[in-house]
């Protein structure tokens, strides 16, 4: 016969290969998926402190401003009760 039947032995010799690069491909995929979302969380913490500082900042001269105001404010209260 020119055409070859499988055996259930060789379907099941294939099934155990096939078996074992899924679960190498898995694994890959789950280390790349791993170091992707490293990666990511590392860029985002770089991002989270750049903002942080300025957000210290922005605070630090948000509260000089104010100060300002409430001295300003003041000083027009003096002058009205003139």
């Amino acid at each position: 016969m020119a055409d070859e039947v499988a055996k259930k032995s060789d379907l099941e010799a294939i099934e155990v290969r096939m078996d074992a690069h899924m679960e190498a491909l898995e694994i890959r995929l789950l280390e790349r998926i791993e170091k992707s979302e490293t990666n990511l969380l590392k860029e985002f913490r770089k991002w989270a402190m750049i903002a942080e500082s300025r957000l210290r900042t922005n605070e630090v001269s948000i509260a000089g401003l104010m100060d300002r105001t409430a001295a300003l404010e003041g000083r027009v209260n003096d002058l009205e009760q003139r």
